[in-house]
């Protein structure tokens, strides 16, 4: 289980040697955040009647709510790929 988190970590990470030393810088966004919320949801749902099952599910809901606070948002409009911190403007 813990493998596919370290999975997600490893594709949103833009490796790097400028220094002469193998470096793996977080990309900017927050598609990692979903994801990490997505493999959560997919875990809770297949649990079971593990011993972990409540914590898979606490889990799952600090990452839901993590995705609300800081996610991406239906409302905030998209310029070229970037997220924009404007709300889209009301139109009639």
């Amino acid at each position: 289980m813990i493998e596919d988190y370290m999975e997600i970590q490893l594709n949103h990470t833009e490796p790097s040697s400028d220094t002469g030393c193998p470096v793996l810088r977080p990309q900017l966004g927050v598609a990692e955040l979903h994801r990490f919320a997505e493999q959560a949801a997919k875990h809770s749902e297949n649990i079971g009647s593990h011993p972990d099952a409540e914590s898979i599910h606490h889990i799952k809901l600090v990452l839901n709510l993590c995705v609300a606070l800081w996610g991406t948002l239906p409302e905030f409009q998209h310029d070229h790929g970037k997220k924009s911190l404007l709300p889209v403007p009301y139109q009639d």
